[in-house]
């Protein structure tokens, strides 16, 4: 394990020159830490893949469990994949809960349910740990220019904790009381997901006229410059399903084709709980679950459920 003393005295009330705790280095950790490195932060992470911790400064407390994590930090970010790992990183197995001070702000960057989230900010309360939402976005920049922040919390706990938000964020919003953040980045990511589907679509249409994707996406991509990220989908050059028996086939785009629905499906599903509890009809949802793998090139059959309790109805020609 690394060794380094703590870069502030725990419970400051600015968290400015405190270690942070990052938990999970996949690619929005890894940029999440990336972006506190620069900024001069000092850091204590975990990850269960003992190599996504290589290649980090003299001074980062590599750690063994999130629990030592905790010990030695102040405030402490969540960047895992989903709710299960969520809990576990808490109260599993040396979690960082065994180790946890009154004056511990978790912040959770995972994007889960808002149920679920509730539940476990509530968890926590209960042993005097605070707990911030924090949906976030950046894409491939993420490292270089920081993320989007999207925070839901107590105005107090978001300013005590606001100095670390702004040291891996290009900008910061705080979206009101806890649940707010992750409900904007569920928001969010209905548009994303769901428009995505109309960009498959249209690429049928355009694809099969006889139009040149590459050329189609360059000219929306400079006409909605701002809007950014719509037209995702055709990057591969086209929408036909990638066939593992090409030759030309390109293993690790599947890898993360499939790796983006995966994500789909979970961040959907969140968002089609979050519609039912607030009673909202979000019919887009379901038909972009149904074709996921359709939008982002896997092969499907048409017979087939696709493990997300939907069938698909349709398949390419």
């Amino acid at each position: 394990m690394g060794t380094g003393g703590p870069g502030g005295a725990p419970g400051s009330e600015t968290q400015g020159a405190s270690r942070v705790g990052v938990i999970g280095l996949g690619a929005m950790g890894r940029a999440v830490a990336t972006c506190l490195i620069r900024a001069g932060r000092p850091l204590a992470v975990y990850d269960v893949r003992t190599e996504a911790t290589g290649d980090l400064p003299a001074g980062t407390i590599v750690a063994a469990a999130p629990g030592e994590v905790s010990a030695a930090c102040d405030v402490v970010l969540v960047v895992v994949m989903d709710e299960t790992q969520v809990r576990d990183a808490l109260w599993g197995p040396g979690g960082l809960m065994e180790s946890a001070r009154e004056s511990l702000s978790v912040v959770v960057l995972s994007t889960i349910g808002i149920p679920a989230l509730l539940d476990i900010a509530e968890r926590a309360q209960r042993s005097g740990v605070t707990l911030v939402d924090c949906g976030v976005t950046g894409g491939e920049v993420a490292a270089t220019k920081g993320v989007v922040s999207m925070v839901g919390g107590d105005e107090g706990a978001v300013r005590r904790i606001r100095p670390v938000l702004d040291d891996f964020s290009s900008q910061v919003f705080h979206m009101g009381p806890l649940g707010a953040g992750m409900t904007a980045k569920l928001a969010r990511n209905v548009i994303t997901y769901c428009t995505w589907h109309v960009i498959y679509e249209a690429g049928l249409l355009a694809e099969r006229s006889g139009v040149d994707l590459a050329l189609l996406s360059d000219v929306i991509e400079t006409s909605y410059r701002e809007a950014g990220g719509l037209t995702v989908p055709w990057r591969r050059g086209t929408v036909a399903a990638m066939d593992p028996s090409d030759p030309d086939f390109d293993a690790a785009q599947y890898e993360r084709m499939t790796a983006a629905v995966r994500i789909l499906h979970k961040d959907l599903a969140a968002a089609q709980d979050l519609a039912e509890a607030t009673h909202v009809d979000l019919s887009v949802a379901a038909p972009t679950r149904a074709d996921a793998e359709l939008i982002f090139g896997l092969p499907t059959r048409a017979a087939e459920g696709n493990g997300n309790g939907t069938t698909n109805t349709h398949k390419e020609a």
